[in-house]
């Protein structure tokens, strides 16, 4: 306990150079904001995920409607939507289910001719409505729902399309979760790792930035010896290479002075 004392207070008391503390300041800064860059990644971007997935919903719904009101293979283009951008779409019509993803392009025109509801004849998730968010078209909203029986979570967007008719569109929140952990992880990763190259290139740059300091104040040392034989090496062109010039003026001037008063006495 004695010798871990004992070490701290020689560390407390070790002289501070300006190196260190430019160093050390310096990497507190930087550690500082690469933990807010982190925390606010892992804050922000599930949020930014869950709205740009909102708006591409609304987008989505604006071309299945498209397709409804102009498509001539409207079953072969509501495949190629839902595959590209990993959906399940369901249209009700007059509160009948018309159309469902999961059902052959064959059954859901047998069905919507027959007057049957797919609900009837088939098994559909059973979905349970944890958050409702009105959307700003009117008839139009937002609704996160779970499903009981496989533990997955949904994004859903649901709107009115007309009088009689009503589309929902699915996405899986669990996919979008894992993405956002997925970008959340290599931003990290990228942030800790520019961290360190920061902290390496500052340690060598402070150790070119402080020698010129480090060499003056030898030599203004010596100057207080009454030795006045070093000088201070060219220097950048700037303050700390003026503040070389005009210490090498002053150590001339003293040592010039000093001689003369010997030559005089």
């Amino acid at each position: 306990m004695k010798k871990l004392k004992k070490h701290l207070n020689n560390f407390v008391n070790r002289r501070r150079t300006v190196r260190r503390q430019l160093f050390t300041i310096t990497a507190v800064f930087i550690l500082i904001g690469t933990f807010a860059i982190m925390l606010a990644n892992s804050r922000l971007i599930p949020v930014i995920y869950t709205v740009r997935q909102k708006q591409q919903l609304v987008v989505l719904s604006q071309q299945i409607e498209k397709v409804l009101c102009d498509s001539d293979d409207f079953y072969g283009d509501m495949a190629v939507i839902e595959e590209n951008h990993n959906i399940e779409v369901e249209i009700y019509k007059s509160n009948r289910l018309v159309y469902y993803s999961a059902i052959n392009s064959f059954l859901q025109d047998w069905v919507e001719n027959s007057g049957i509801n797919l609900q009837d004849v088939m098994r559909t998730k059973k979905l349970t409505v944890t958050k409702h968010v009105e959307g700003r078209e009117e008839g139009s909203c937002f609704e996160t729902l779970s499903d009981e029986s496989s533990d997955l979570q949904y994004l859903m967007y649901g709107k009115q399309l007309n009088d009689t008719t009503t589309l929902k569109i699915y996405s899986q929140l669990n996919y979008l979760e894992a993405s956002s952990n997925l970008t959340t992880r290599y931003v990290s990763l990228i942030a800790c790792a520019t961290f360190m190259l920061i902290i390496t290139s500052m340690y060598f740059y402070l150790n070119h930035f402080s020698k010129p300091l480090i060499e003056m104040n030898k030599i203004t040392r010596d100057m207080a010896k009454m030795d006045f034989s070093q000088k201070c090496p060219p220097y950048s062109n700037n303050e700390i290479g003026e503040l070389g010039q005009s210490i090498n003026t002053l150590s001339q001037t003293l040592d010039r002075t000093l001689k003369d008063l010997k030559e005089k006495n």
